[in-house]
């Protein structure tokens, strides 16, 4: 079974960070910057493409959606809930919050 490029190889590749291609494309996709991968989601390439790769399943976007609610927790030291930094936060952990729920609810049910 063949290993995924990761999002960061993939994305290196594609942006031509290191002058010589080190993935499995050869060079071929090496500074393409193709607009299908604008934002980063490989899983929308074709799957014979060397930087396809497959979208996250629920338990992934689940851990995903858990670690970006702790960086958020750790970000910023907001002595005042008045503050547009605290709101800012609050909002971004009920959207985080309301996601995972989402998620979680759909494997409960079976999806």
């Amino acid at each position: 079974m063949k290993r995924f490029l990761s999002q960061r190889e993939a994305e290196r590749c594609e942006q031509a960070k290191e002058p010589v291609c080190k993935c499995r494309c050869g060079g071929a996709m090496h500074g393409a910057k193709r607009l299908v991968v604008a934002g980063g989601d490989f899983s929308l390439l074709p799957e014979d493409d060397p930087h396809y790769r497959p979208s996250m399943n629920k338990k992934q976007a689940i851990k995903f959606l858990s670690d970006a609610q702790f960086q958020v927790l750790l970000s910023g030291n907001f002595s005042h809930y008045e503050e547009a930094g605290y709101k800012a936060r609050y909002e971004a952990l009920s959207i985080l919050t309301d996601a995972r729920e989402a998620i979680k609810g759909g494997m409960a049910n079976g999806e």
